[in-house]
């Protein structure tokens, strides 16, 4: 570590380690657990008969920094120009996001007016919360805690505090 001639050398010091630790390891760790999820919420639960499945939640998942008052803030989402959807059923073509949302939250019925009939499941209908279940995962297992103590450990920083 090096040595700081004044306390705020020290703090510019602990805020970069802190946000280049968020930026890289910590967001690659969040990224992965969240494809993880969508292989296992998602792909695994379904395999579709009508279009190939081209993985765009996983290839679509980025990772933002910014500085705010109470510290730093990493925002993981979707880039919406990573992601689009074209309808094989109807040749329409459909915001990315939207497609997220309806695979999370399973609100894709409006969208072709499928209902289930006499009790047939549409698994592809049906909710598949792979974000809910990542944070999930991410909380319970304080993975973020654990990443962020261990990174900050290979730049000579060491805390209890995590």
């Amino acid at each position: 570590m090096p040595t700081f001639d004044n306390f705020k050398q020290l703090k510019k010091y602990f805020e970069e380690s802190i946000k280049e630790s968020i930026n890289e390891d910590v967001k690659k760790e969040i990224i992965t657990t969240i494809r993880e999820h969508i292989e296992k919420d998602v792909n695994s639960v379904y395999d579709p008969t009508v279009y190939d499945r081209e993985n765009y939640l996983e290839k679509s998942l980025v990772g933002e920094t910014n500085k705010t008052q109470g510290g730093i803030n990493l925002e993981v989402s979707h880039d919406e120009s990573e992601m689009y959807y074209n309808s094989v059923v109807t040749g329409s073509s459909i915001d990315g996001n939207a497609v997220a949302s309806w695979i999370e939250k399973g609100e894709i019925y409006p969208l072709w007016g499928y209902t289930s009939k006499d009790g047939e499941s549409f698994t592809y209908l049906e909710p598949r919360p792979y974000m809910k279940n990542s944070i999930k995962e991410l909380k319970d297992e304080k993975v973020i805690s654990h990443v962020l103590k261990k990174s900050l450990k290979e730049k000579g920083i060491e805390s209890n505090v995590l």
